[in-house]
């Protein structure tokens, strides 16, 4: 991914496009250009025969 110059991070689900693009910049001293945000749902797993969430992410 870093050699197109983009980068990927798990970050909190009450995250916004604002927040993610000032802490970026804040810890690794770079200009962010553009932020893309995707939610990944959470799956069902199966556990002694009962249904278990695993919890999403953005």
């Amino acid at each position: 991914m870093s050699d197109f110059n983009k980068v990927v991070f798990k970050v909190d689900k009450k995250a916004n496009k604002k927040s993610i693009k000032k802490n970026v910049e804040k810890i690794f001293k770079v200009n962010v250009i553009k932020v893309n945000i995707i939610n990944i749902r959470g799956k069902i797993k199966l556990v002694r025969n009962r249904k278990a969430y695993k919890s999403g992410y953005k």
